[in-house]
Order: structure tokens, then sequence, then C-alpha cells
């Protein structure tokens, strides 16, 4: 409804009310006895490199398009930048040893860890994948508005959202 009578940016200020909803809801909740709040701290130099992964990222994901991916120099430096990053936010995470890390990499020694993940993300990767190309057609091809293109694909959704419950 939002798209189709205001515009696809106000689907974002959709979570605003949510968020707010669910911060009202977490202050709410009595404190947990078993965390000392005051001892816990952030890794910050590990949030400044993922988010320094992550701003190039979405630049080069919706905008490389526009300028023919590889073939334009600064999508290519963006991207050789990313990867750098990328492999320097790794390092950090694993050699970070003074705080709580936000990844801990740690975790993927253990081999069912590991293969759970790597089914796991290869599963949404194809979920989405096909959610994404399934809208894409029926709006492009089969001219579908938004509001018919998520009517089209809420039986998978719930579908999915069932298999979460049982499984």
């Amino acid at each position: 409804w939002i798209t189709d009578n205001l515009d696809w940016s106000w689907s974002f200020l959709v979570i605003v009310p949510l968020a707010a909803i669910a911060a009202t809801v977490f202050r709410s909740l009595p404190a947990d006895s078993d965390v000392d709040r005051d001892r816990m701290q952030i890794d910050w130099i590990g949030v400044l490199l993922l988010g320094s992964v992550l701003l190039p990222l979405t630049y080069v994901l919706q905008r490389g398009d526009r300028y023919n991916w590889f073939d334009d120099s600064h999508i290519c430096w963006l991207s050789l930048s990313i990867a750098g990053l990328f492999g320097l936010f790794c390092w950090w995470q694993m050699h970070n040893r003074k705080r709580a890390c936000l990844i801990n990499l740690t975790l993927f020694r253990d081999r069912d860890f590991a293969f759970g993940f790597a089914v796991s993300f290869l599963a949404g990767f194809v979920l989405f994948g096909s959610a994404m190309l399934i809208g894409v057609l029926s709006t492009t091809i089969l001219g579908y508005t938004a509001v018919n293109n998520g009517l089209l694909l809420l039986p998978a959704a719930i579908t999915v959202g069932l298999g979460l419950f049982a499984a």
C-alpha cells in the first residue's frame, strides 16, 4: 500500500514505530542480574571497521550496474578496499582479546557449527535470490503492483515462517 500510494522510500519509515515499541518493551523488562552492565564494553574499532566495509559495499551493490560494474575504476577501487577492510575486520575479530568481539570467529573452529552456518547461509541466499527474481519478474514482465507482488510472495513467506517454527 505504501509503495503504491506514496513512494517506495516511505517503506523505510515502517520500522520507526516498531523500533519505538521494541525499545519500550526492552526498557520495561527487569535487568538481568547475571550481567554487569557497567563492565560491558563495546568493540568500537570492530564497529568502525564493519561500518567501513558495509558502507562502500552498499554503494557498490546499488550503483555497480549503473557504472557497468568493474569497467568503472572507482567501483574497482571500492571493491578492493571492501576486500581489504573486510580482511582487516576479520583479523581484528580473531586477534582482539581485550574487549568483547562483534563476531566470535572462534565458533567456526567447531566443524558442526561451521557446517550448519554454511548450509543456513546457502539456503538463505537461495531463498532471498528466488524471492527477488520472482519479484522482479512479476513487476517488470507481468506488470504487478507492489501490493500484488507482495501477495504473490506471501504464501512462500508464510511457509518459510511456519517451517522455522517446525524446525
